[in-house]
C-alpha cells in the first residue's frame, strides 16, 4: 500500500504481518527505536543474527514457548518482505500458525506442543 496506494491481498499480509510482530515484540508499530520503525528494527535484528529471545516481549515470553513466539516473529518477518511476490498468501500464514499452534492446557504445564 505504502509504494502503490492499492489495497490488495499483499498489502493485507504486509499489515497482519505487522500485527505479528507487534505480539511477538511487544512494541508498537511506529515504535522500532533509533529512528525506525517496527518492520525496520525487525529486519535489522534479525539480518544481525542476534539471539531472538531478546526481541521478545518480555511480558509474556517463557522458554517453554519460545519455539512458537519465535515462529510468530519470524513469520511477521516474512509477510513483511519488501517485495510482495515473496510474501506468503493468508492461506499459507494460517498453514504456519497451525502447524504450530499452541494449546492453552500445554502452556498452563509448561510443556510445548
Amino acid at each position: 500500500y505504502g509504494y502503490t496506494m492499492k489495497v490488495n491481498e499483499k498489502s493485507d499480509v504486509y499489515s497482519f504481518g505487522v500485527v505479528l510482530l507487534e505480539l511477538a515484540t511487544g512494541r508498537e508499530a511506529r515504535n522500532g527505536g533509533e529512528e525506525m520503525n517496527l518492520v525496520d528494527w525487525a529486519w535489522r535484528y534479525f539480518r544481525e543474527e542476534k539471539p531472538l529471545a531478546e526481541t521478545m516481549d518480555q511480558r509474556v515470553y517463557n522458554p517453554c514457548v519460545s519455539e512458537q513466539m519465535f515462529v510468530v516473529f519470524k513469520l511477521g518477518l516474512l509477510c513483511t518482505s519488501n517485495l510482495p511476490a515473496v510474501r506468503p498468501d493468508m492461506n499459507q500464514v494460517v498453514d504456519v500458525l497451525l502447524r504450530h499452534e499452541l494449546h492453552h492446557d500445554d502452556a498452563v504445564l509448561g510443556e510445548p506442543k
